[in-house]
């Protein structure tokens, strides 16, 4: 059985992030097809240190408006 919890919701709706009670897995979901850098490292960095495995993450290719 899987448990999420919604991580962090942005002020501005602009992303979230989703992950597994123990920390097996980690997804974070943009509305639009990209994060800022600044964004995403201090995201990486706050969810490497509560041993979420970071080094999992792949960046998905969106085409579209």
């Amino acid at each position: 059985m899987y448990r999420i919890l919604l991580r962090y919701l942005a002020p501005d709706y602009s992303y979230v992030v989703v992950g597994h009670t123990e920390h097996q897995f980690l997804f974070i979901m943009s509305r639009k097809p990209g994060i800022d850098k600044k964004t995403y490292d201090m995201l990486i960095a706050k969810y490497k240190a509560m041993s979420y495995p970071v080094e999992k993450l792949t960046s998905q290719k969106h085409s579209g408006s």
